[in-house]
């Protein structure tokens, strides 16, 4: 009762830690609380920067082979010139493309303001006559969210936006934390009549500078616009704009042909082919010059953007500092085509993974030993982020990792931290209980067991309980000064509590000139009949062997008597809240402490019950003496008196007074040792 107790409020107080910790991860992950509450923003960068491991884990995959790049990097700019270029190079370069045989020509460029370059006017028409000749081309616009983005714009402009523009069906509440402008700006009225659509091209960071996810869709005047990507994939599979339509949370849908995972704020996050220059890159310079082979070009959707260091600010992905913007938009519009998007699990499955995990925790770890808890808790650590690597790998799946990593290594550490604590002042504990009377080796047997205090529990058991006592000591104390007797008595018990615990013996106490002391608790031991009577013939032996110290210290001829019974007996912690003793109680206990006395009454020494005497017949030498009554007994005990160790024993055979060896040599005691509470070998 008391071990069950003791484990059971342990793992109450352990469990109880594991759910405090687990619930203050569960509302950190809460998106509420990013920007309420201290440390949640932590936990989601996390999150964001175990994302991009995955990402780097994985590794390059094989890009899109229906999209190209066009980049306006450092060739074309040595070659044609500093950038801005004048929109007639950029009208000639969709001639090239189209020429070419390109799919579509996706413009990642804002054209929302004239040229200022000498005739401007005339390139601003050159630029919308090239991009009504190809009939695939498509501009860029802009929005933000302060509404200063359309101050400039002419009226005409926001009439063109408003013609081409097509809104976007949203399926779900108004509410939702979709991107939203306050303003928008649109390219030049005759570029956005010419193109074969519009869309916006901001980019949006994760707050952290990388760029994660890509908004499908952003809200403007109570419409749904398309980004650049949707409106360009829409175009490209032929969906009308009334069949488009996007959910938040679930997905976004084009017709029948395309399904594409959201999270819950209407974003995709990217599913990146690799680093930069993944996806393939022609300079424009080779194209203008009509280096680039028709092949590369004929089919595919080709993206026009800056790549040139210093042009434009860089866009960092997961696989590094070095991504361009350009390359985002090419990301997204390869994830829409087909439609293999990654899937973000909900915000429940991410709760219930992380609760799950702080009660497997808190309630499996307390069970087990802290070595094989740690071992069983890093298996599951390691088990479940190979788990979340593989199914991004393997099933385009995006698993919790930071929330369910950081409730489990917490609540680890705080429960191994506790039974630490718990452990040093339970060890503390049992070395102040067992140690003024139990062996050293005992001490540490019992400090080494998982619920060692369960011993101080009342039980009941087999022991073997021996009592001493020295003779006459009353009639010497009277003759002798207190300070004779009080060393006396001192050196004699440091000499019979080393026998004691040489033996394996639990000393319960010190009785004027006696002492109590029993086998077989507070640890199991199988011989414990044995080791005491052995236990009670050193006790002999050493008792002889410093007669002449008991001299000096005026008490001539020291006897002891000694009795011992085997039996069952109420082995327990016993007495009040002030004071505590280990002790054993019951009928065993009297009858060892009569059979003591009764060594007077048979001049003997060591005295021993028949039932003990069965158990070390092979290892003693005894003659029975009779039956004799003991007092509170209601039936004679058969008595024997110990002469001697037998063969068996492997102890000094050196007989009691009036005995012999059989090997015919003198006796050659060896002192168990000076120093009390030191045993040494016998």
């Amino acid at each position: 009762m008391f071990r069950s107790a003791l484990a059971s409020r342990h793992r109450r107080r352990c469990s109880l830690i594991a759910v405090v910790i687990t619930a203050g991860t569960v509302i950190l992950n809460l998106p509420w609380a990013r920007e309420r509450v201290p440390g949640a923003s932590l936990l989601f960068a996390l999150e964001l920067k175990l994302i991009d491991w995955r990402f780097q884990e994985r590794g390059r995959r094989p890009p899109p082979p229906d999209i190209v790049i066009a980049a306006v990097d450092e060739d074309a700019i040595r070659q044609e010139g500093r950038w801005p270029w004048p929109r007639r190079k950029m009208a000639q370069v969709i001639d090239a493309l189209r020429a070419a045989g390109a799919r579509a020509i996706v413009l990642d460029i804002f054209y929302a303001e004239r040229d200022a370059s000498p005739g401007g006017a005339a390139s601003d028409q050159a630029l919308a006559r090239a991009t009504r000749r190809a009939g695939n081309v498509f501009h860029a616009w802009f929005g933000t969210t302060d509404g200063s983005g359309n101050v400039s714009v002419p009226q005409r402009g926001l009439q063109a936006f408003a013609e081409r523009a097509w809104p976007v069906r949203l399926v779900s509440r108004p509410d939702h934390d979709i991107l939203s402008y306050a303003s928008v700006t649109p390219p030049l009225p005759e570029l956005t009549r010419a193109a074969r659509g519009v869309g916006y091209a901001d980019l949006q960071d994760s707050g952290d500078g990388v760029f994660r996810f890509y908004d499908l869709a952003a809200r403007h005047g109570g419409a749904l616009y398309p980004s650049l990507a949707l409106s360009v994939v829409a175009s490209d599979l032929a969906v009308p704009p009334e069949r488009v339509s996007l959910t938040p949370g679930r997905a976004l849908r084009l017709g029948d042909q395309v399904k594409l995972p959201l999270a819950a704020n209407g974003q995709a996050l990217l599913d990146f082919y690799g680093p930069e220059g993944t996806i393939p890159r022609l300079s424009v310079a080779d194209i203008l010059a009509r280096r680039v082979s028709p092949q590369d070009i004929a089919g595919k959707i080709v993206l026009v953007g800056v790549t040139a260091k210093g042009a434009y600010e860089l866009r960092p992905s997961p696989f590094g500092a070095v991504f361009h913007g350009v390359e985002l938009q090419a990301t997204a519009i390869g994830n829409l085509l087909s439609g293999q998007g990654l899937r973000v699990s909900g915000m429940a499955a991410d709760l219930l993974i992380t609760i799950g995990f702080g009660l497997i925790v808190g309630f499996g770890l307390p069970l087990w030993r802290p070595a094989v808890g740690s071992v069983l808790s890093f298996a599951l650590f390691l088990g479940y982020n190979i788990l979340c690597a593989v199914l991004f790998s393997r099933a385009n799946c995006v698993m919790p990792m930071a929330a369910p990593n950081v409730a489990l290594v917490a609540c680890v550490l705080a429960i191994l931290a506790y039974r630490l604590s718990t452990e040093e002042r339970r060890r503390s504990r049992i070395t102040t209980m067992f140690g003024l009377f139990v062996p050293p080796e005992v001490v540490r047997q019992l400090a080494a067991e998982e619920a060692p205090t369960a011993r101080l529990e009342a039980d009941r058991r087999e022991v073997t309980i021996l009592f001493s006592d020295v003779w006459d000591f009353t009639s010497y104390a009277e003759r002798r000064r207190a300070e004779d007797v009080v060393a006396l008595l001192n050196r004699y018990f440091s000499l019979m509590h080393e026998v004691v615990w040489q033996f394996g013996g639990t000393l319960d106490k010190y009785m004027g000139d006696g002492l109590m002391a029993f086998f077989g608790a507070p640890t199991y031991q199988e011989d414990h009949p044995t080791k005491a009577v052995l236990a009670a013939l050193e006790m002999l032996r050493q008792t002889r062997l410093h007669q002449q110290e008991w001299a000096a210290f005026g008490l001539t001829n020291l006897r002891v008597g000694i009795g011992l019974h085997t039996g069952e007996a109420l082995v327990g912690y016993a007495g009040s809240k002030g004071r505590m003793q280990y002790t054993c109680l019951g009928n065993a206990v009297n009858l060892a402490s009569r059979l003591e006395e009764l060594n007077r009454e048979f001049n003997t020494e060591i005295l021993i019950s028949d039932a003990l005497y069965e158990r070390v017949r092979n290892v003693v030498e005894a003659k029975p003496i009779g039956r004799a009554r003991i007092r509170g007994l209601s039936s004679e005990v058969l008595v024997y008196s110990v002469t001697r160790a037998g063969p068996e024993s492997g102890a000094d055979r050196e007989a009691l007074p009036g005995g012999t060896r059989d090997d015919g040599e003198e006796p050659n005691p060896r002192p168990v040792g000076d120093a009390p509470g030191r045993p040494h070998d016998s």
